[in-house]
């Protein structure tokens, strides 16, 4: 699959920025560019799934995922659960 097919699937609200190949920033697109609040995380494809270095509601929390839309769909969940609280 490649990067933009991967970009295209992205549900939205949440965006990926592509950093290379095998890595993306995951964004709030409720924030503008260069706010530092906008970054939920960051996402690597690590060969046999993703892993997430969350940086909401703190940084440092890691979660690994077997797909894409596994990753993504926890990141809506993360943005939504922010939302409401």
């Amino acid at each position: 699959m490649s990067q933009q097919e991967r970009v295209r699937t992205t549900p939205a609200p949440v965006g990926l920025v592509p950093l290379d190949e095998r890595n993306w920033r995951v964004v709030d697109p409720e924030y503008a560019d260069g706010d530092r609040r906008q970054i939920v995380g960051y996402l690597a494809d690590v060969g046999d799934g993703y892993e997430m270095l969350w940086m909401r509601p703190g940084p440092g929390v890691r979660s690994t995922f077997a797909t894409l839309d596994a990753a993504l769909e926890a990141a809506l969940d993360r943005l939504s659960a922010d939302r409401d609280g």
